[in-house]
């Protein structure tokens, strides 16, 4: 990046990088408990498998030329 000024000539600007060692966090202890991990991924797949089952289910309709009820 050139930066001029007025009556200064011409200049170079050269951002200077510093780079500072990043600390990682400590956790004192468990975040969540496996039992809560299980539940929570069994909601994600649960979440999923009706998303897929619901645009499957749009896109046959499509496919048939049906009227599509979004709503549904």
């Amino acid at each position: 990046m050139r930066v001029t000024g007025i009556g200064y000539g011409n200049s170079y600007y050269v951002p200077q990088m510093q780079v500072k060692p990043q600390a990682t966090a400590q956790v004192a202890g468990t975040v969540m408990s496996k039992d809560e991990m299980k539940k929570l991924l069994n909601l994600v797949s649960y979440n999923q498998t009706g998303m897929a089952f619901k645009l499957a289910r749009m896109a046959a309709k499509l496919y048939a030329g049906l009227n599509l009820d979004i709503q549904a």
